[in-house]
């Protein structure tokens, strides 16, 4: 069986949480993004790690990219700044995540280096909480993160950021809007837009 036969078996029906919380379908597509690369390696970076067992509300993208590595080469960076997260990762990975315990924001941008060979394939941004009514805190963490990273991608990479929301005006907010804005400056427009968004850099 196949990874994506397997995601769609396994985790997809998991990941769709509530009419709200719906990440099988974006989830899917950021992997099939992935193959797309048809790298002989893939070199993946996530901000937050999987924090509690089997608590599939928050996403598990950790034991996701772990099982994508299973059945393709390649390699997951994880960080995160709670201790208690990073033991509790650990104690579910394979050889191929290495989590590391630390801000991400300073690790990105001094400390990458010596972990992280560049460029990366995939860097996924979920590692400051969300409050609805104080978006902003959780936005800028995540801009900043993309700004630390911004040196070990390459065109083609994919950002993605989870926790997205869509304001009663319509505007994107949530975890990714400060980070939509950055792209659009750009003239990157999303490829996967929902809870979850993603951009081709």
């Amino acid at each position: 069986m196949d990874f994506l036969e397997l995601f769609d078996r396994e985790c997809a029906p998991r990941l769709d949480v509530s009419d709200r919380l719906m990440r099988g379908a974006t989830f899917r597509r950021l992997f099939e993004l992935l193959l797309e690369q048809r790298r002989p390696y893939y070199r993946l970076v996530e901000t937050g790690c999987t924090r509690r067992r089997g608590n599939w509300g928050d996403g598990q993208s950790t034991l996701l990219f772990d099982l994508f590595l299973q059945h393709h080469d390649g390699c997951l960076v994880s960080v995160d700044i709670n201790p208690d997260n990073c033991r509790i990762a650990r104690e579910l990975v394979t050889h191929k995540v290495q989590v590391v315990c630390g801000d991400s924001v300073a690790f990105l941008a001094d400390g990458a280096a010596t972990l992280i060979e560049p460029p990366i394939d995939l860097l996924y941004l979920d590692s400051f909480d969300l409050d609805p009514d104080r978006l902003f805190p959780s936005a800028f963490h995540h801009l900043k993160e993309l700004w630390a990273a911004e040196p070990l991608l390459r065109p083609g990479s994919i950002i993605a950021v989870d926790d997205n929301l869509v304001g009663a005006d319509g505007a994107s907010a949530g975890k990714g809007m400060l980070v939509a804005n950055f792209m659009a400056q750009r003239g990157r427009l999303p490829v996967i837009d929902g809870y979850q968004r993603a951009w081709i850099w």
